[in-house]
């Protein structure tokens, strides 16, 4: 048995029960700050709900969080709901930033030229039926979908012009390894034929 195991076996979860935040108003959580993650760390509860895709993705991963932070956010997305409801309000979703304006950077600006790009989303390409490192499941899944609500669509995998790219190149490779070890059969039938 592993020392692991052997820590494992004797190591026992204690319950410990967690504080009630029923009491806190929506007036006492509107202006405390994020103090987790990047994207709005720093930035006060109200300023973050603007953000609806990041507010949807803290719900669905974080909603069973025991975490004091986490939970106080959650305590505040229950108070604005309840808020909008009174008001019989809808929540407005904006798109996201990166989708607007902030869509080129300028990448070099030297001897009075600026070179001016458009920015690129991160790619993924995986073969169906590829398993992760680290698989998600269902409701992180959807929780991460609804984050990234401004993303386009995904091409379908056999019609992703990069794909179509990579085939045609690996069929070139083929090619190419083909004559290759063709030639090198060829001459080691002629060096044996000259013995």
């Amino acid at each position: 048995m592993s020392l692991l195991s052997q820590l494992k076996a004797l190591q026992t979860e204690v319950e410990v029960p967690l504080p009630d935040l029923s009491h806190l108003t929506l007036t006492d959580l509107k202006s405390e700050v994020v103090s987790f993650g990047s994207k709005h760390q720093g930035d006060s509860y109200e300023k973050a709900w603007e953000d609806q895709s990041w507010i949807n993705f803290m719900v669905a991963k974080y909603g069973n969080s025991k975490v004091l932070s986490h939970r106080r956010l959650l305590r505040f997305v229950e108070l604005m709901i309840e808020h909008h409801e009174q008001m019989n309000a809808q929540v407005p979703v904006l798109p996201p930033p990166e989708s607007l304006a902030g869509s080129y950077t300028v990448i070099s600006e030297t001897s009075g030229h600026r070179s001016i790009r458009a920015k690129a989303k991160a790619m993924h390409i995986a073969p169906s039926g590829a398993s992760m490192d680290l698989p998600l499941d269902v409701e992180e899944e959807q929780a991460f979908e609804m984050y990234n609500q401004g993303t386009t669509e995904a091409t379908p995998y056999a019609q992703d012009p990069n794909v179509i790219a990579l085939q045609e190149r690996m069929l070139h490779m083929e090619n190419a390894l083909g004559r290759v070890i063709k030639h090198l059969e060829e001459q080691a039938e002629k060096n044996t034929q000259k013995d």
